[in-house]
């Protein structure tokens, strides 16, 4: 299956549909009234999961389970004070979060501990490292990690460009950057 989320403004969902290979159709789903961060989701074990938000401005993680054809509400890991970045990623069929704090240097990478299926409502989490830029950075939507060897990989945005490709380790035991010339988002 495939799935398209039609938003109307500022990410609020207007729609979601699931594409059916045996039917050869499009097929509208009930949806919840929230709004996706960013259109970047990710899929783990054949579900989908977005960065989402409700009308309260409360964050969260938002499931679609494919299968039964419905959505989930899941918690993100305990906040930092401060507005926070997201972005999802996968790890060995696990999700993966960092987050950081608007204006901080300091990004945190988080897992889930427990096992990912369709029954899942609720996520635990362990933090697995945390990464210092040594400058205010938003991590954006696309990030590769290394579990093993503490490392990710993300593009970042510094003002409105998208400046470049990231490799960091853990507690500063690494970093390296590779600059996207004018680039701007």
């Amino acid at each position: 299956m495939f799935w398209d989320c039609d938003e109307l403004y500022d990410g609020q969902v207007d729609g979601f549909k699931v594409y059916d290979f045996n039917s050869n159709a499009w097929r509208v789903v009930n949806y919840p009234n929230c709004f996706i961060t960013n259109s970047h989701g990710v899929n783990v074990k054949g579900n989908g999961y977005w960065n989402a938000y409700d009308d309260n401005y409360v964050d969260y993680i938002l499931s679609f389970d494919f299968t039964g054809e419905r959505f989930i509400r899941l918690c993100l890991p305990p906040p930092s004070q401060g507005c926070m970045y997201t972005s999802l990623s996968v790890v060995r069929e696990e999700l993966l979060v960092l987050r950081c704090v608007k204006g901080s240097s300091k990004i945190e990478m988080w897992v889930t501990t427990n096992k990912m299926d369709t029954s899942a409502s609720e996520l635990s989490w362990s933090k697995s490292f945390t990464m210092n830029f040594g400058f205010p950075v938003i991590v954006y939507t696309s990030l590769l990690v290394d579990e093993d060897k503490k490392v990710v990989l993300c593009d970042t945005i510094v003002g409105d460009h998208l400046s470049g490709a990231c490799t960091i380790g853990e507690e500063d035991k690494y970093y390296s950057e590779i600059a996207f010339e004018g680039m701007s988002i």
